[in-house]
């Protein structure tokens, strides 16, 4: 199914379609792991075609945007290891885990080195990809592959690099940093080229959670507190009154179903996490709102208003 279509039809079916929570049921493998499931599973998305197109070392490749050349992205690239993960922990077939090997070297190969004893991985601006900027869920979600990586192999080199990625979150956004702050407010917050995205800040939290698994390091654990306290504390601005946003930067943009129905999955994970009931708060209130077929045309509307309002602009 086409990929848009696919995103389309969410508004006309039950939330937990597209997202969910990773179900450790019948995982075999499972308590002989030290980092689990990811939260989210992906499983289910290698079958259904998600990733159709890969390299010559079996790693996905998409359409560059600008283009139409098939290139690599960090996070389709992770989002696909946690699939392979997923079905690891189920079978035990060790050609998952190989595959998973294959992207985390791929990260291996490409990370850039900063000052600081960091790392950062860039999103790719043009079809070379040698070029782009920085962004905290590139390296949030590279942190949870090679994080599993390390555990397959006990190779240094895994582990070593996730702790890179994981320092540029302590230094200030840009070339060598990802972290910023929630304008009025202070929390820090971890960036996607500059903006105060809510799923990207989550998927970083996630990578931080299982790095903390496998590196005894104050440091890391206070990132993922401080990480997550900010998550907390600004759920509200993130709220609508009948949607989620999908960032905090002016304008304002509600999330699409795909994403407002990734908000709630992710404040459920959190909850699984942390224990702290503001996430389950809001991830009941973003589910209440996504029940309701006003607010879903609502949103709808806001989205392609202003999907309109750029192509005029851009005229």
């Amino acid at each position: 199914m086409n990929e848009n279509l696919r995103k389309t039809l969410l508004y006309f079916q039950p939330i937990e379609t597209y997202w969910r929570l990773s179900n450790p049921d019948n995982h075999r493998f499972l308590k002989e792991s030290p980092i689990g499931l990811y939260p989210l599973s992906f499983k289910d998305r290698i079958a259904q075609g998600h990733y159709p197109a890969f390299d010559e070392e079996g790693i996905p490749v998409f359409p560059f945007l600008k283009g139409g050349k098939l290139v690599h992205f960090y996070t389709g690239m992770c989002s696909f290891s946690f699939g392979l993960w997923e079905l690891y922990l189920l079978t035990g077939d060790q050609s998952h885990a190989d595959r998973l090997l294959k992207v985390a070297g791929f990260i291996l190969r490409t990370a850039i080195d900063v000052p600081g004893e960091a790392a950062v991985l860039l999103d790719f601006d043009d079809e070379t990809e040698t070029t782009g900027i920085t962004c905290a869920m590139n390296n949030g979600e590279a942190i949870s592959v090679l994080s599993r990586a390390f555990v397959l192999t006990q190779d240094d080199r895994y582990k070593k690099l996730a702790l890179k990625l994981a320092k540029a979150l302590e230094f200030p956004y840009g070339p060598h940093g990802l972290n910023g702050h929630l304008p009025d407010g202070g929390e820090i917050w971890y960036l996607e080229g500059g903006k105060y995205i809510l799923n990207g800040h989550i998927y970083t939290l996630f990578g931080l959670y299982e790095l903390g698994k496998i590196a005894d390091e104050v440091w890391i654990k206070t990132l993922f507190e401080k990480g997550y306290a900010s998550v907390a504390s600004a759920l509200s601005r993130f709220d609508s009154g009948y949607w989620s946003y999908y960032w905090l930067n002016k304008p304002y943009y509600v999330a699409s179903i795909m994403y407002h129905n990734l908000h709630i999955c992710q404040l459920d994970a959190l909850y699984q996490l942390t224990g702290n009931e503001v996430f389950k708060q809001y991830a009941d209130r973003f589910r209440s709102h996504a029940a309701s077929p006003i607010n879903r045309a609502r949103a709808a509307y806001r989205i392609a208003n202003a999907k309109f309002t750029r192509m005029l602009g851009k005229r």
